[in-house]
């Protein structure tokens, strides 16, 4: 499936009968972020899509909106704090300690080998920052998803768990929904 097509079906995420997964996952995630006191600077969210995880963030925090996919990234909401790059989410054109909290909801599950993009969040997060990172379970929503043609990678929570502690986090707290498994993790040393 293309990313532009993808794009596309992203709006189907709000849909009735839909919107309350997404909804879910937001409040999760939420309480995830209340539990810490996020340092002053902008933020870095990493595989931004159409922008559904901009909620998450203080409308006057800038935050550099990542993506591969040029489709995703002309659907992301406008505003003079929100500032879309494009990129990949394992080779990030950032220099390092660069961001107090960076995020990755929604693209684990694509990236073929966690090690490498682990490495490069710990590389630009700031000493004393934080990373809130999703994964999708393995399970039926993920096969299901395989089989519209997603090339997704299904994680449980002790592979994500682990690959975090090898890449330098410490595990700060964790939440999940049927569909995703929520980590908040700081910059360990």
């Amino acid at each position: 499936m293309s990313w532009r097509l993808k794009s596309h079906l992203y709006q189907w995420r709000n849909a009735p009968g839909l919107g309350w997964i997404l909804s879910e996952e937001t409040a999760n995630l939420n309480r995830l972020l209340a539990r810490v006191s996020l340092p002053p600077g902008p933020i870095l969210d990493i595989g931004s899509g159409t922008g559904s995880s901009l909620t998450l963030f203080p409308a006057d925090r800038t935050v550099i909106c990542l993506e591969r996919s040029t489709a995703m990234l002309e659907q992301l909401p406008k505003g003079e704090t929100r500032a879309p790059v494009r990129g990949e989410a394992e080779n990030l054109p950032i220099k390092e300690e660069s961001f107090p909290l960076v995020t990755a909801i929604g693209i684990t599950e694509y990236l073929p080998s966690l090690s490498y993009f682990f490495r490069e969040v710990h590389r630009i997060l700031r000493p004393g920052g934080f990373f809130l990172v999703t994964s999708s379970p393995p399970g039926f929503w993920t096969v299901l998803r395989r089989g519209l043609g997603l090339p997704l990678q299904g994680r449980t929570t002790g592979a994500i768990t682990d690959a975090l502690c090898r890449g330098g986090f410490s595990l700060l707290a964790r939440d999940g929904s049927f569909m995703q498994d929520q980590f908040l993790a700081g910059k360990a040393g």
